[in-house]
């Protein structure tokens, strides 16, 4: 399997390039998933309606219309990124380590700028979380997230500019074809996705913004939760359903719940990846699927018509041509290798940070400068902590 999420899923299932296609004619317009009459959504991929009638009390109730708006909304932004963006960006395994051991909290939220509005960073599977799904067994790792900018003012709930992110995971054991083969009528495999969403202030730090970020997420999750339970209550009224247990689910606050102990540790290495990419842009380089993919892209940055850019891009997206702006820093790759190359396994990381650096002349500049992370001996005798490298 691929070890790009955005690319992995149409591996693990054959038919979703059509199930888009299907979800794509239902919902022209994305915004309008939170406003549309629960009782047209459909399940994704499905040519059914919401299952009401298995219901058998109101919980029940609003944990199927909960899903299905969740499950349509989810793929619908995946829609969005793969057919008007795909920004793909692929972290080497090495440079993936040292993020991870790097601080990014005393950096300036008005510092951090997005490639992109709209894109996917892989972390090379080196972020280090693992779960256990209950109740299946399966183990993922959390191995990347998209983002997604909406600028201040594009948004109802969200005052300031907003990220939305979406950690994604990969599955580690059992291996695909297993998990793939159990797929039934009850459970269709799927790798899980945790959200998230974090704003900042100009004049507070990237540490300040996460600290901030679960109460203003939290309200977040609570406005979803009302927005269902009134849903459906007008539901039952208009099917005339007759449910006693009218009480409100925490639906979309028991989900953040579930995911974040993934999440929450999360963040500062997809910041140091986001930081890293603005500061030292010269370390990106492009990766095709094909040589047509790689003519294809040139030729798009080639040509300055819009009509014809146009036609490009489609050209592009139609034919699944694929991307990847893979990041390596050559000065990591040689620190870790000298490491393996001296067998040094018992040692530790000393975290590396981003140092503010002026730069001469008529008007003074500011460039942020990283401090690598150090792999120093700590102790010949006992073993590294959380960390585990090939030799």
């Amino acid at each position: 399997m691929n070890s790009i999420e955005p690319l992995r899923r149409f591996q693990i299932d054959g038919r979703y390039k059509k199930k888009m296609q299907m979800l794509k004619e239902q919902f022209e317009y994305i915004p309008k998933i939170m406003n549309m009459e629960s009782d047209k959504l459909k399940p994704f991929g499905l040519p059914l309606n919401i299952p009401f009638h298995l219901a058998k009390n109101f919980k029940q109730f609003q944990e199927i219309i909960f899903k299905s708006n969740d499950t349509v909304s989810r793929e619908l932004q995946f829609m969005h990124f793969w057919n008007e963006s795909r920004q793909i960006f692929q972290f080497d395994k090495d440079l993936a380590v040292a993020l991870n051991n790097t601080s990014i909290e005393e950096i300036p939220w008005s510092e951090l700028y997005l490639p992109y509005d709209d894109f996917y960073i892989s972390f090379a599977n080196e972020n280090c979380i693992s779960y256990t799904v209950q109740g299946y067994g399966y183990k993922y790792i959390i191995d990347g997230a998209y983002v997604k900018h909406v600028k201040e003012g594009d948004s109802i709930l969200f005052k300031d500019d907003t990220i939305f992110m979406d950690f994604s995971s990969k599955l580690i054991d059992p291996d695909y074809a297993k998990a793939i083969s159990e797929n039934t009528r009850e459970f269709i495999f799927e790798e899980p996705i945790f959200p998230f969403i974090l704003s900042g202030k100009p004049d507070e730090m990237v540490k300040n913004a996460i600290e901030r970020g679960e109460e203003n997420y939290l309200k977040y999750c609570e406005h979803i939760d009302n927005t269902n339970y009134e849903n459906s209550l007008n539901l039952m009224k208009e099917y005339n359903l007759n449910f006693n247990d009218i009480l409100k689910l925490s639906l979309m606050k028991d989900k953040y719940l579930r995911g974040k102990n993934y999440i929450i540790p999360s963040l500062p290495i997809l910041f140091n990846c986001i930081f890293y990419l603005t500061q030292y842009p010269e370390n990106i380089h492009n990766r095709y699927s094909d040589h047509d993919a790689k003519i294809a892209y040139k030729k798009l940055e080639r040509i300055n018509n819009l009509s014809i850019k146009k036609e490009i891009k489609e050209n592009i997206f139609q034919k699944d041509f694929t991307r990847i702006k893979f990041v390596k820093d050559q000065k990591i790759s040689q620190i870790i290798n000298s490491i393996r190359n001296n067998k040094v396994l018992r040692t530790h990381w000393r975290r590396g940070h981003w140092r503010n650096q002026f730069i001469g002349g008529i008007e003074p500049k500011h460039k942020y400068i990283w401090i690598h992370p150090t792999i120093v001996n700590k102790d010949l005798n006992s073993d590294v902590a959380g960390h585990v490298y090939d030799v």
